[in-house]
């Protein structure tokens, strides 16, 4: 029997090797006379084969035609492809379904065996598109689509290919296989987006590009270039233009191209040109040039912009250099006085002369808020003085500084305020506003009889000036409110009837009131640091140990802001010690602030109280009642009881 099994099994193996000759199909005939078989036997396995799915059959007329079978064996791929694929039968019922599937849709495979396609509600699979196309391709053509679906607010795309399959029994079905290409989609958009955004750059490209040859014959100008000497391409290209150099930047420019080699190839020069309308603008070019095998310059390439307003903005900017030194001063300067009177002298002074002005005066509202006074001025007339130092914010044209936030500039002061103006004998006045904490405060007024408008760089150095005179005037009266908030607080802290003391984070005591020393006599000098204290007043290292560590046990369980009360017995500085009850509380940046109070009688009656009371025990355990000793009327000789 075994080699009829082989002899089969071989005659199988030839009929496949004959038919891959073949790909458009064989009879039954033709297949037996290229193996050399008889026809039975070849119509015999050719079924077998067939059922199997090894080879496929058509008819053509009354021919059948045999091939290698095209469609998927689903053995081959079912199990080792990340794909979701799902099997249907002919009748559209599931068969089968990879993990892959089950996981990315949470279905459970065997509650899918069996259920037809249209009677499942699968994402993707049963959406209108892909069901029309798994009727419509039926088991006899392979189709490809594309499917967009949404879960989650997250959208996807997947490729679903429908693939004609046959199973082992012969029976016809189709497998569906998804592949997610979200991924891949949105590279591809972003590759486009990208490509898109290169392709803008290139034709809004502003930067002048053209390249020309050794004796000054263009071969190719952008349409930047164009568009900056408003010629046409033609215009240059075939008759030569050139623009025009001013004679001293010719010979520069000439020895510059001549100094690139093949060492240096690439330079950048600046020069100025004349344009076709007479104006002279400044450019910037970035020149390359391009050499032959024998080392022979034949183009340069070069990429340039105009740089006038740049060239304008350094000539300014070397112009302002001396005013935005002296702004740096009038800073510095309001940083480094000690008090508001030396601040206003110097700053107002320091204005004066960056402007070039004559005379001043800085003005702060007054604590109603309606009107606002000279506090400091700089030669202004005595009688104008007088008549100007006290104003009203609301009137015009003071509300424009003091109510708006804006400056008043003016070159015609006399037209703007006609009383005061033509009173002292102004023409231009420059007031700013002093702005802190988001509010005006005041205002800094410089004038001159003979200088005109400021420019508008010295207006926003003036405002500036304004902005940082506030903000000085503001902290000066910051730090003196908060020094008199704290010799207050020392003041109260130091008259407290209880000792007191204040700890840093670092342990560091800061300050101690005078009842601290009285009561234990110790001063800052004695007990620098917490370890210093902690020697003097607990001086037997086994009390010391306990008190620190039921300080630390305390400061890591009672939260920042509530009292740790405890009682310790303190060694004074005199030799004495006092049962002395701590009260420390942690405050918001780490320091420490502890009240003592001195229990130290209170502990001592309390003693003596409870030492009472267990004598009075022991009595009455040994048969004295309490009715024959506390209580007991003593008798006098006369018969009367003492009280």
């Amino acid at each position: 029997m075994q080699p009829r099994r082989e002899e089969e099994h071989d005659l199988q193996a030839r009929v496949l090797r004959g038919l891959h000759f073949r790909p458009k199909g064989m009879t039954i005939t033709e297949v037996a006379r290229r193996i050399g078989a008889t026809r039975n036997s070849v119509s015999k396995h050719l079924e077998i084969l067939r059922i199997t799915g090894r080879v496929e059959m058509r008819s053509i007329g009354n021919a059948k035609l045999y091939s290698i079978a095209r469609r998927v064996p689903l053995s081959a791929f079912l199990c080792f492809t990340r794909n979701l694929i799902l099997v249907l039968d002919s009748e559209k019922r599931i068969v089968h379904a990879n993990d892959q599937f089950a996981e990315t849709f949470s279905a459970s495979i065997p509650d899918l065996i069996g259920l037809s396609i249209q009677d499942t509600a699968l994402p993707v699979i049963t959406t209108p598109g892909a069901l029309a196309m798994i009727e419509r391709n039926g088991a006899d053509e392979h189709s490809v689509t594309e499917i967009r679906f949404t879960r989650d607010g997250g959208g996807f795309i997947f490729r679903m290919e429908v693939i004609p399959t046959t199973f082992e029994d012969g029976e016809k079905g189709i497998t569906i296989i998804l592949e997610d290409i979200t991924e891949r989609k949105r590279m591809e958009e972003e590759l486009r987006e990208g490509e898109e955004r290169y392709r803008n750059i290139v034709e809004d490209q502003t930067e002048f590009i053209c390249r020309f040859r050794p004796d000054g014959r263009y071969l190719f100008v952008n349409e930047a270039y164009c568009r900056y000497f408003g010629l046409e391409r033609d215009a240059i290209l075939e008759h030569g233009y050139h623009p025009v150099i001013p004679p001293e930047d010719r010979d520069r420019l000439r020895t510059f191209f001549t100094s690139l080699t093949e060492a240096t190839a690439v330079g950048r020069i600046q020069h100025r040109i004349i344009m076709p309308d007479g104006s002279i603008r400044w450019q910037e070019w970035s020149d390359r040039a391009i050499f032959d095998s024998s080392g022979k310059v034949t183009e340069f390439q070069s990429v340039g912009r105009d740089i006038t307003i740049q060239k304008e903005a350094e000539e300014t900017l070397h112009q302002q250099s001396a005013a935005l030194s002296i702004l740096n001063d009038i800073i510095i300067t309001a940083n480094r006085c000690k008090n508001i009177q030396e601040i206003l002298e110097r700053l107002l002074t320091m204005t004066i002369q960056l402007l070039g002005y004559d005379a001043g005066g800085i003005y702060l509202l007054d604590p109603g808020g309606e009107t606002a006074s000279i506090i400091h001025s700089d030669n202004l007339p005595q009688e104008f003085l007088t008549r100007v130092r006290t104003i009203r914010i609301h009137d015009p044209p003071n509300s424009i500084l003091f109510l708006n936030g804006e400056p008043l500039i003016t070159d015609a002061y006399s037209d703007v305020c006609p009383l005061h103006g033509s009173l002292s004998g102004f023409s231009s006045l420059v007031c700013a506003p002093l702005v802190a904490g988001g509010g005006i405060i005041g205002a800094l007024n410089v004038a001159s009889r003979t200088k005109r408008r400021v420019t508008p760089h010295e207006e926003q150095i003036l405002l500036s000036i304004g902005r940082e005179l506030g903000a000085a005037i503001n902290r000066m009266n910051a730090e003196d409110q908060l020094r008199r908030s704290e010799r207050l607080y020392r003041e109260i802290v130091d008259l407290s009837p209880f000792p007191t003391a204040i700890i840093d984070a670092d342990g560091t005591y800061i300050f101690v009131n005078r009842q601290f020393t009285r009561i234990f006599g110790y001063t800052p000098e004695d007990i620098p640091t917490g370890r210093d204290w902690f020697e003097k007043a607990f001086p037997d290292p086994e009390t010391r140990q306990t008190v620190i560590t039921s300080w630390k046990e305390d400061h890591e369980r009672i939260r920042r802001g509530e009292v740790r009360p405890r009682t310790y017995p303190v060694r004074c500085k005199d030799g004495d010690t006092r049962m002395i009850l701590f009260q420390p509380v942690e405050l918001s940046d780490g320091t420490e602030y502890i009240t003592y109070t001195d229990v130290t009688e209170e502990r001592t009656a309390y003693r003596i109280l409870v030492s009472e009371i267990a004598s009075l025990q022991r009595r009455r355990n040994a048969g004295e009642g309490l009715d024959n000793t506390i209580g007991r009327r003593s008798k006098v000789p006369d018969g009367r009881e003492l009280p």
